[in-house]
């Protein structure tokens, strides 16, 4: 697709985080689908981590400005809101400055106009690197950033899979974007896909894709962050899309290899990598305490979604509006409460 990230995230086509909505909260997703998401902390931290790792320092740079300190949340909330106008801070008089300080509510306790005033302009610095569409980040953010990529530069097995270049045969392409049309038993829908990274060996004939994932917990308790945030919709979403995309190239033969999720955390910043058989397998299963476990494959959860929203559908599949429903079969299609650990809604599981 070759276009900015902010464009790539803004452009419409479905996606895994789409779909992930839908397995979070069910069909209840479906009104609000496409509205945009609030990043969390945690999520700007990955999203800046990612840049660092896949994009080098001269974008970190371009999209992203460092500082000691950030100011205390009621002075963050006028300036955020003064910095869509796009003035600088010394271009703006005091008279609009204190406009916009009582038009958002603005310690409403300080008496003195004057000592807004002085609140608001001791944060220059910050307000000025908002208007220039950077991204801010804190000092200990970026300080933890480089401390994990040493982590990950230090480890024998992680600095192997973070290459760069094309070198020896072997080819490490970042963030590459894909856009393909899915069919979808009769429906079709456009689904994007933009992978962390694809190792592609020439010599080995493989394609090796690899997704960067930090965590608040350490890195060897993934797994439940793998089935919490469902990476094998994204691995097998990926992977399915690659095959569609190099069927047209050079590298149409090569094989696809096992999908490398590699995750560290802030925490400890030790990086462990772990692998996932999408190739090899339709949809995530595993053998759990009470039988088999069996979620559903991403192209029936996607048709799923792509049905409710064309046909403005005001119920699940599984309920009718005609007739009685079954309480008690519906009951007995949810995974083992024992089982189930994930709140996950049962609608995204196959009976």
């Amino acid at each position: 697709m070759n276009m900015t990230e902010s464009e790539y995230h803004a452009y419409p086509a479905w996606s895994h985080s789409l779909i992930y909505k839908y397995i979070k909260n069910g069909f209840s997703a479906i009104a609000t689908m496409h509205d945009p998401v609030k990043p969390t902390d945690s999520m700007e931290f990955g999203s800046m981590f990612d840049c660092m790792v896949t994009k080098g320092r001269k974008a970190f740079e371009a999209e992203y400005v460092v500082m000691d300190r950030v100011p205390a949340p009621a002075e963050k909330v006028v300036l955020d809101q003064m910095a869509k106008c796009g003035l600088k801070m010394e271009d703006i008089g005091d008279d609009t400055l204190l406009s916009f300080a009582n038009g958002s509510g603005y310690r409403m306790d300080l008496k003195k106009d004057e000592t807004k005033i002085k609140k608001l302009r001791a944060e220059s610095d910050y307000y000025n690197a908002k208007i220039s569409g950077k991204s801010i980040v804190s000092s200990k953010d970026y300080s933890d950033g480089l401390e994990m990529i040493k982590a990950l530069r230090d480890n024998e097995l992680t600095s192997s899979i973070f290459g760069h270049g094309n070198k020896d045969g072997v080819e490490f392409l970042y963030q590459a974007q894909f856009l393909v049309t899915v069919d979808l038993d009769g429906e079709k829908a456009d689904y994007k896909i933009m992978p962390d990274l694809l190792i592609i060996d020439h010599n080995s004939r493989t394609i090796q894709p690899v997704d960067l994932k930090t965590s608040a917990n350490p890195a060897y308790g993934f797994k439940e962050n793998f089935i919490k945030f469902r990476y094998d919709i994204q691995a097998h979403s990926y992977s399915d899309v690659i095959v569609m995309v190099k069927k047209d190239t050079e590298e149409k033969d090569y094989e696809i290899l096992d999908y490398l999720f590699v995750d560290i955390s802030r925490t400890d910043k030790v990086p462990v990598v772990f692998s996932y058989p999408q190739t090899r397998m339709t949809s995530l299963e595993f053998v759990g305490r009470n039988g088999l476990v069996r979620y559903k494959d991403w192209r029936t959860l996607l048709g799923e979604m792509v049905r409710y929203e064309k046909s403005g559908a005001k119920v699940p599949e599984f309920i009718t509006l005609d007739k009685p429903n079954d309480i008690i079969s519906l009951i007995e299609c949810r995974p083992n409460d024992e089982e189930d650990d994930n709140d996950l809604p049962f609608d995204t599981f196959d009976e």
